[in-house]
């Protein structure tokens, strides 16, 4: 799958986005879904998306204030392979192609423990001042959401700020009443950088975490080359299940 990624001046300044197969979109500080709110250089509607066969077209909009930037060189025009960038003002963007697939692996990890949410009520933080002002923007990052879609792009990047050591995150669904695999669906992820990694959610954790209903973590042995951990490399794993009216 095809994706735009916008990375501002500041970590929390990010979104991911997958790029429509046939119809061009518009990217501006105004346009619905593929907004950039967080840079005053990029106007209201700056410049058009298509993708083609042969790349991502990328086409300065008339009315767009500041040049776009590919390679140190202004341009109206451009086509992107994956991996290449362009830039508007304090924001660079990069066309990416990643897959996303919940994978089923028996293999078993070294070490498996669980938490209670009781457990974690008893778990001393560090770094506590920076976690309590992470904690005091949640309510007014849902109440701004404009949809769902919104909503898991910055709960997903304000997850990135309090887990610096996640090298991607990922919120999923799972139908309980379906099989493993047709059952679970991504919702939204993302990842640290900007390559054109594959993400591989464990769906044996996801079943395993919902069905018991407490949050479980898994470690493996570091040489190990199972796709059980969330991204190719990585020997950690958590996942916590969310229980409520809208998360039956």
């Amino acid at each position: 799958m095809s994706y735009l990624l916008a990375q501002g001046p500041q970590l929390e300044n990010r979104w991911r986005r997958a790029l429509p197969e046939s119809d061009a979109v518009l990217l501006g500080r105004s346009t619905a879904h593929w907004q950039v709110t967080w840079d005053a250089s990029i106007s209201r509607q700056h410049v058009e998306l298509k993708l083609t066969k042969s790349g991502l077209c990328v086409s300065k909009l008339a009315q767009a204030g500041n040049p776009v930037f590919h390679n140190g060189e202004q341009q109206q025009e451009l086509l992107l392979q994956p991996g290449e960038h362009f830039v508007i003002g304090e924001t660079t963007f990069t066309y990416t192609e990643s897959e996303v697939i919940a994978t089923l692996d028996h293999s078993t990890p070294a070490i498996e423990q669980t938490f209670l949410l009781d457990d974690l009520q008893h778990v001393q933080f560090d770094k506590t001042p920076q976690r309590i002002d992470l904690l005091s923007q949640l309510p007014d990052l849902i109440s701004n959401a404009g949809d769902d879609h919104e909503l898991f792009s910055k709960l997903v990047t304000w997850l990135m700020l309090g887990i610096p050591r996640a090298a991607g995150i990922a919120f999923v669904s799972w139908k309980v009443d379906q099989q493993i695999p047709q059952g679970v669906e991504v919702l939204y992820w993302d990842n640290r950088g900007t390559k054109s990694e594959n993400f591989t959610p464990s769906q044996q954790l996801i079943q395993q975490t919902i069905e018991a209903d407490v949050s479980t973590l898994h470690f493996w042995n570091q040489d190990s080359e199972s796709e059980f951990t969330e991204l190719q490399g990585i020997d950690w794993a958590f996942c916590i299940p969310i229980s409520g009216p809208s998360c039956p």
